[in-house]
């Protein structure tokens, strides 16, 4: 059977190929479905502007924009899962870096054929393109690796996405803020304010 994609939590990094615990079937909160309505337009509009940068990096490809994104993550796997905090992770890989012993684990596309449920050719032809682009290195075992030349390239995006992030975040968490504003002692019989 194949995995679903995952979602990291901060502080419960997942295993390649398999869904955090955190991110399975959990209901939301209180705020977030009194906001229900308003939460689901600010997401949209993040996720649309996001597809769409991913679009537009990748030539119209998403699949392979998901095949490479597979790839790193199970390069990356095991100094991911020595780092509980972000900054850790952040302060881990930049002592590597400095060493230049930032070792990857070597993946295959028959693991991210089962990590993604893309069919296994769709994902062979994708790693070819990938490997051509120099965004993938392919031993000879067949082993993958992300490249240096696809993190160079895909900095400025990532910058991009997480000021976008940061900015969606932020009006989600002033829809969770309203919430919880409304319901300190007190408050519990004021109206709660329009949204938008």
């Amino acid at each position: 059977m194949r995995s679903s994609r995952r979602h990291i939590a901060v502080g419960t990094p997942s295993k390649p190929g398999r869904a955090s615990t955190a991110s399975r079937g959990a209901a939301p909160g209180p705020p977030l479905r009194e906001h229900e309505s308003a939460l689901a337009i600010v997401m949209n509009e993040f996720h649309l502007r996001h597809l769409v940068q991913l679009y537009a990096a990748f030539g119209g490809d998403l699949v392979e924009a998901v095949v490479l994104g597979e790839v790193a993550h199970h390069n990356i796997w095991g100094i991911r899962n020595q780092a509980r905090h972000p900054l850790e992770l952040s302060a881990l890989l930049q002592r590597r870096d400095q060493s230049g012993s930032l070792a990857l684990l070597p993946t295959n596309a028959f693991s991210i054929a089962e990590a993604t449920g893309i069919p296994r050719q769709t994902v062979r032809r994708k790693i070819a393109s990938l490997v051509k682009r120099q965004f993938l290195y392919r031993d000879d075992k067949a082993s993958l690796f992300v490249t240096v030349a696809a993190r160079e390239h895909f900095a400025a995006f990532n910058h991009h996405a997480a000021s976008d992030l940061l900015a969606t975040a932020s009006e989600v968490a002033t829809l969770v803020g309203n919430f919880m504003a409304m319901s300190a002692p007190g408050n519990a019989d004021q109206a709660p304010a329009a949204v938008g």
